[in-house]
């Protein structure tokens, strides 16, 4: 038995109790719950070539996209941060994690390229 049934069953039980409900009324809304079935809604899932993501939410993000955003998130940084925001703030956990490793390789990159401009400009200046 469900949830659903014990708890409709407890209501007309106090109702009953209470005195709203006389025992043939009792009894009669208690069979009319009891004889209700509750069906589950299986449905079989077809194992195919073609199957695509069904679950809630966005579907998680292609290897190659991840790629291809991974190397757009290091050489231009600003667009690592924007795709790394964009999905970082959705709610699926692949979501978020995608988005928190573009955030960490632009973040990389800005440092990187910072470190590597201060001793361009050293050596640079180093020579004068």
């Amino acid at each position: 038995m469900d949830e659903d049934k014990i708890s409709r069953l407890k209501a007309i039980a106090d109702l009953r109790d209470s005195g709203i409900l006389s025992e043939a009324e009792f009894q009669d809304q208690k069979t009319k719950i009891m004889k209700e079935s509750v069906t589950p809604n299986y449905t079989q899932q077809s194992y195919g070539a073609n199957q695509q993501y069904t679950g809630q939410g966005d579907a998680p993000v292609d290897d190659s996209i991840k790629i291809l955003f991974y190397i757009l998130s290091f050489l231009i940084p600003i667009a690592g941060i924007i795709i790394g925001i964009i999905y970082h703030s959705k709610p699926e956990p692949w979501h978020k994690e995608f988005g928190k490793k573009c955030l960490q390789l632009a973040l990389f990159a800005i440092i990187f390229g910072f470190v590597m401009s201060m001793l361009f400009f050293g050596v640079m200046f180093a020579s004068l």
